[in-house]
């Protein structure tokens, strides 16, 4: 047996998910709003999102929501190289 993608492993051999999975009603793991898929199949913030004290991905400050749910630049913002926001 092995994890499905979405879950990992703990010490009671009990299947728990991943951090940035949530469960939909067919129990299967699917990606939370704020995460993308990295080639390791582990998620991670999109551009635009950080992470609030209970764990679920929250817009950053000088970032706001499309109608896609991606992360678009405020108006009178500009993305620097480090891909911070900067007036």
């Amino acid at each position: 047996m092995v994890p499905k993608e979405g879950y990992s492993t703990n010490l009671g051999s009990d299947m728990v998910p991943r951090e940035g999975y949530s469960t939909n009603i067919g129990r299967d793991m699917v990606p939370k709003e704020g995460y993308s898929s990295n080639l390791a199949r582990d998620m991670v913030p999109k551009e635009g999102y950080s992470t609030n004290l209970a764990g679920d991905m929250v817009p950053k400050e000088r970032y706001s929501t499309n109608v896609g749910r991606d992360m678009v630049s405020r108006e009178g913002y500009s993305t620097n190289l480090a891909r911070d926001m900067v007036p």
